[in-house]
């Protein structure tokens, strides 16, 4: 190797750190990490293994989070990536793929749920009107440009729980599997519990092959209630 670097950062404070930048989330926590540069004649690589212990994101606690990463550019330009996650030391996710920018970006990458969980995504829902709870399992494909992606795949729910403390609702999903064809999370027949075995049943899907414009189309059943038919566009702010 032409170069051969190995730098570890240890108790590293994000708060500290991340304050001194303007606009940047309140983000807390304590990195430690090994980060590995092998440049070689005509390529390098990039490697790490790091961790955040106690991380918070916008007031909410998230816990001990860490990943394993090995990063390589392409000849063509692209940018190869594998990479594993980890919460507690135990795996809950990874991804392998490639981006190239050239162009729109182009992106191809395969993503693997393994008990990932689902309240990891609860520091992203604005002023936390809504939260979720549970775990999900399952493999997603995403191919095409970050701005139009193509993603499929499938997503196995494990006691997921959508609850809001402003509205107080608590309601249980279904195990069933959610699918996702050409960036369309497909509702079918998905049934949602409150308190008791009354079902509310959902039946459409929400399109998020734009991200700048993703629309929903569903419609609703509970017992006693009716149906419910909801057409709307979603700003993403994204």
């Amino acid at each position: 190797a032409v170069q051969d670097i190995t730098l570890t950062v240890a108790k590293i404070n994000l708060k500290e750190i991340l304050s001194a930048i303007p606009y940047a989330p309140d983000v807390r926590g304590i990195l430690d990490g090994d980060f590995h540069y092998i440049q070689e004649e005509n390529k390098f690589s990039v490697s790490s293994s790091s961790g955040i212990k106690k991380l918070n994101y916008e007031g909410l606690d998230i816990g001990n989070v860490s990943s394993e990463f090995v990063y390589m550019p392409e000849e063509d330009g692209g940018h190869y990536i594998d990479g594993v996650f980890y919460m507690d030391e135990r795996e809950i996710g990874s991804v392998i793929g490639s981006y190239n920018p050239a162009g729109d970006g182009e992106i191809d990458a395969v993503v693997k749920l393994k008990e990932m969980p689902m309240h990891m995504a609860n520091g992203f829902i604005p002023d936390q009107l809504f939260g979720l709870r549970g775990y999900g399992d399952g493999e997603l494909t995403l191919k095409g440009t970050l701005a139009k992606p193509d993603v499929n795949g499938e997503v196995f729910l494990d006691s997921c729980h959508l609850f809001s403390v402003p509205y107080g609702i608590d309601m249980r999903f279904s195990d069933d599997p959610v699918r996702i064809r050409n960036s369309r999370l497909l509702l079918e027949n998905f049934e949602m519990f409150a308190n008791n075995d009354n079902p509310l049943t959902i039946a459409g899907y929400i399109d998020f092959a734009h991200i700048s414009k993703i629309y929903m189309d569903v419609r609703m059943r509970a017992n006693n209630y009716g149906i419910i038919d909801a057409k709307e566009n979603l700003r993403s702010e994204a």
